[in-house]
């Protein structure tokens, strides 16, 4: 199935839990914590402030050691925090990547469950953060053997969802499209439906 995924704001924001809870209550399956300027303590009074029920959909992509601490879905390993990462390589959880460029990606094997790659488009939440991949390049890379599934991360819209998936993408990750939309919950049910459809 094609996947969607939500990744949180890099800050803490007011009503983020409650929005949050209702992404999961509307069929949110993936949800990528990404606070890299957060404390452990903070990430796990986050943690701990959404239902238990909801736990087991949660990947943190920094303080790994809260895995051993909450039962999460997974660790996520980004440039920034490569080497946190592989101290917990060896732990039974779901791991995941962030790449940036084809060489990179093409190295990463089946110990993770999938890759991102980024940027696709022009991103929706950060400035300047603009497309890097040629897209015939993509599907052409996309096309070859592979050892993961691979998700569209950066500019990611209701209307190149369908594009992500003829270039051959597993799935879409997303941030600015859900947290900058006025009704978030409304418009990540529109995106699920568009997803499901695919």
């Amino acid at each position: 199935m094609f996947k969607l995924i939500v990744l949180s704001q890099p800050e803490f924001h007011d009503g983020e839990i409650d929005t949050l809870q209702g992404l999961f209550e509307n069929g949110l399956e993936l949800f990528h914590l990404r606070k890299p300027m957060s404390s452990s303590d903070e990430m796990k009074h986050f943690i701990d402030r959404i239902p238990k029920i909801y736990h087991n959909r949660i990947v943190i992509h920094s303080n790994y050691s809260l895995a051993t601490e909450c039962v999460i879905k997974g660790i996520h390993c980004t440039s920034m925090g490569r080497d946190e990462f592989y101290e917990y390589e060896d732990f039974p959880i779901q791991k995941s990547i962030s790449t940036h460029g084809f060489c990179e990606a093409g190295m990463v094997d089946e110990s993770f469950a999938y890759a991102f790659i980024s940027p696709i488009f022009d991103s929706v939440s950060k400035l300047g953060y603009e497309q890097g991949y040629q897209h015939d390049a993509v599907k052409d890379f996309l096309s070859r053997p592979r050892r993961t599934e691979y998700i569209a991360l950066g500019g990611v819209t209701a209307e190149n969802i369908p594009l992500c998936k003829q270039m051959g993408f597993d799935g879409v990750a997303m941030i600015g499209t859900i947290w900058n939309d006025a009704q978030p919950v409304e418009q990540f049910k529109t995106l699920l439906s568009l997803t499901q459809s695919l």
